[in-house]
Parts: structure tokens; sequence; C-alpha cells
């Protein structure tokens, strides 16, 4: 996983309307962090709804899909893993009488992140996509990741900033591992950012005469798609994924990363309008004449 320095980020306007009957309000209909995966279809087409608008319209007879993804997670209402609900008149009725704000799963639905046939960063790398897996099929994206699974290393994200909604998103939270789908790579990972065990790692490093790691300055988990984009709970854990991490000074990442982040999001708000975000590494670090600088090695 090579130790990426520097950050890339271009923001681009975007705009989108829908018109119809039924309406799904944000924050009003998506209530908490629990919120199931919403589906939306329209004739033979079913699509992950994106929180871009205050209120979405749909027509007469839109279905939606809720789904409670990862394993173990149920709706509250049905205990069933996914359940369905029609736009009749003015509101969206399923076969109980919740409504759609009422609709909660036991746990914050959980995201996969898929390789796609695309090609990225001049047909180097594959192209992945963060979504959800609903009875077997993926649908997304929440963002897109350029990113080498066989070197571990990343390219650049791909993510929208939903400045409508953005101020109505839910608060960070903290987890204890990054979600790289694999549990002992978990434990290793946590280890592997732990302060001790990159100072002794990088200890015959030395910028300057100065060791790249002490106790002020080490690496954290950086996300490329930050999470404080993004807007619901399950789109947030989302973001949690060892590809969408990169290792980051934590002087740098909680100080002029933390800002550009907060800046463009800010902006976005501001502007009342969806931002294109792009956001990825310049160059990899090198120590003077040192060959590149590693967190791990890769066979």
């Amino acid at each position: 996983m090579s130790v990426l320095y520097g950050l890339l980020i271009l923001a681009f306007l975007r705009n989108s309307y829908v018109t119809g009957q039924c309406t799904i309000n944000i924050p009003g209909d998506i209530s908490g962090l629990e919120a199931p995966v919403i589906l939306v279809k329209n004739g033979n087409d079913m699509k992950l709804f994106k929180p871009e608008e205050k209120t979405t319209t749909y027509s007469q007879g839109t279905e939606l899909l809720l789904a409670c993804t990862g394993a173990g997670n149920r709706l509250k209402s049905n205990g069933q893993e996914t359940a369905k609900m029609t736009c009749k008149g003015k509101q969206f009725k399923g076969n109980g009488k919740e409504t759609l704000k009422d609709m909660s799963c036991t746990t914050i639905p959980e995201a996969v992140v898929q390789e796609t046939k695309r090609r990225c960063m001049g047909n180097d790398y594959p192209l992945y996509e963060a979504g959800y897996k609903v009875n077997g099929k993926f649908y997304g994206s929440v963002y897109e990741i350029c990113y080498n699974g066989k070197t571990q290393g990343g390219g650049y994200t791909h993510n929208y900033i939903y400045g409508r909604t953005w101020s109505s998103k839910f608060p960070e939270k903290p987890y204890d591992h990054y979600a790289s789908r694999d549990s002992k790579i978990d434990a290793e990972l946590d280890n592997l950012y732990d302060k001790e065990t990159q100072k002794e790692l990088f200890k015959d490093v030395k910028i300057y005469g100065k060791p790249l790691v002490d106790d002020k300055h080490y690496f954290t988990q950086g996300q490329l798609t930050p999470d404080t984009s993004i807007i619901t709970g399950a789109d947030k854990l989302s973001t949690y994924d060892y590809a969408n991490i990169a290792p980051m000074f934590k002087d740098i990442y909680d100080g002029n990363v933390w800002r550009y982040e907060n800046m463009t999001q800010e902006l976005a708000d501001q502007r009342q309008s969806t931002f294109e975000e792009y956001t990825g590494g310049f160059y990899t670090l090198e120590a003077e004449k040192n060959p590149p600088v590693y967190s791990s090695k890769v066979d």
C-alpha cells in the first residue's frame, strides 16, 4: 500500500429534476442512521435512490424496494430483509400501516465494493463501485474507486456532494475497523496504523536527519471520499472500505485536507448545487534519495 502525499479535489456543478406525485423528503423520510437502502422502480428499471434533493417526487405506481443489507440485518417492521412500497395517492404505502419514515433496519445497512469492467488511470487500473447487493444484484454507485487491488494502490475516487441536502446529513460515527471485507485484515490494519507499530516500521527512515514518524508526526487512515460529504448512514459506512483508505500524515489530514473538504462541502451547500468530486494522490512520498516509502510490503 503506497503512501499518498497530497490531494487533488475537483468540483463540477450538476443539477437534476424529477416530477411526479409521491415524495421522498430529506431528512423527514430517512429517519436515522439505520434507515434502509432505497431502490426505486419505474417500469422495468430499478435504481439506487440518490439523496440529492430535499424533496424528490415520483409518479403514481412507482415502486420502492427497501433493503437492509448485511448479514443478519432485518427491517424492524416485518423482520425481513426487504419490503415493497408503492406510490398510491400522495404517499408510498406497503402492506402495513408504516410510512416510509417509519422504516428502519436493526443495524446500518452494509455496502460492498465491486470491480467493474471499466478501466481508469490510462487503462492501468480497474474501476470499482461502492454500492449494495440486494437479492443478489448490485445497485450503485455511492462512489467510484480507481484502485489497483493487486498492489493495493489507489488512483482516485469519484463521488458527489449533494449541496441541497448536505446540511441535513447524519453526523459521522466512528467505527472500530475499516471494512476490508476480511476480519483478519481489519485487525492487521488496526495494528498497522498503531503509532508504536509505525515508529518501529519507519525507525530507519529519516527526513533531514529526523525520524519520518514520531509521537507528533504519524500516519492516519485518510478517506479519499470522505464520510463528511455523504448524507445517509449506510452511504457513510460505505466510505470505510479499505480501498477508499490511504495513509496520510495526521497533522496534514486534520489540517489542510480537512479544510479543503470542508470548504468544498460548504460551497456546495451555499450554492445549493451538486458538486462532482475527484480525490486522489499526486505522487508517492519519497524520503530524500531513498526508495519510495511504503507502509506495507506487497509480494
